[in-house]
């Protein structure tokens, strides 16, 4: 076969050149990807590159070489003899000796061997060649499945956590807006009171025995009054806080 390729770029022209060139890369680059990182994906890819390339080969060789591919259809594509099947065998990647290959069980013709028969035996040694996943490789993901699965886990706890958060600040009141409305009420109640007050203070003096004429000093002694009780509730309120720490 390698012989083909090479006698193939001397003769073929520089569009078939390229597209042999290109088959040829990609299969030598699947086959290194399957080497380095074996696996179904990587072992389809190689073999799908290297039927590519055979039957680039086949079809352009048929189109240099009409009278060889003629020939080898006639005779239904038998190797002259086993030294030249043996040499195929191991230029492909065939690591049996010599008897060792002659010893297989294959169909000939007299001299000649079924290529069918050889290219079989050479894929299923392939095959056998073919390192299995190593159990620590399984593991391996199954090790990785398990952490996405608490990292899943924990986003989904985060999220509820955030949900509860969410609904127990949406209970809360805003500091400025409660105390804000504290003010608004304190003001109401004072004024309310005030008012009230006044308008009782004839009665309140009456029932007293006091002197109505004397009404704008005691308006004035209820008014400082409730003025310091009010700055008196002012400077003497405290806040108290709570703060939780986030886990």
């Amino acid at each position: 076969m390698a012989d083909r390729f090479a006698a193939l770029l001397e003769k073929a022209d520089d569009n078939d050149k390229a597209e042999l060139s290109l088959a040829h890369n990609a299969r030598i680059k699947a086959m290194r990807a399957f080497q380095e990182s074996p696996g179904k994906a990587t072992r389809d890819d190689k073999d799908a590159c290297q039927q590519n390339y055979d039957d680039t080969l086949d079809r352009l060789w048929a189109k240099y070489h009409p009278e060889q591919a003629a020939a080898a259809e006639s005779s239904g594509t038998w190797f002259p003899n086993k030294k030249a099947a043996y040499t195929w065998y191991a230029d492909n990647g065939g690591t049996l000796t010599y008897s060792g290959f002659t010893r297989q069980e294959m169909t000939t013709n007299g001299r000649r061997v079924l290529r069918s028969d050889v290219d079989r035996m050479l894929i299923a040694e392939l095959r056998r060649r073919t390192p299995a996943p190593r159990p620590d490789e399984e593991y391996i993901d199954t090790a990785r499945d398990e952490a996405r699965l608490m990292a899943a886990k924990a986003d989904r706890e985060e999220m509820r956590r955030d949900e509860e958060r969410r609904q127990l600040h949406a209970a809360w009141v805003q500091r400025e807006n409660a105390d804000e409305e504290i003010c608004v009420w304190t003001g109401r109640l004072r004024d309310a009171t005030a008012y009230h007050l006044g308008k009782a203070l004839l009665a309140i003096i009456h029932a007293c025995g006091g002197q109505p004429a004397r009404l704008a000093e005691v308006q004035a002694l209820v008014d400082d009054a409730l003025a310091t009780a009010c700055n008196e509730i002012a400077n003497t309120a405290e806040i108290t806080a709570e703060i939780e720490e986030e886990v």
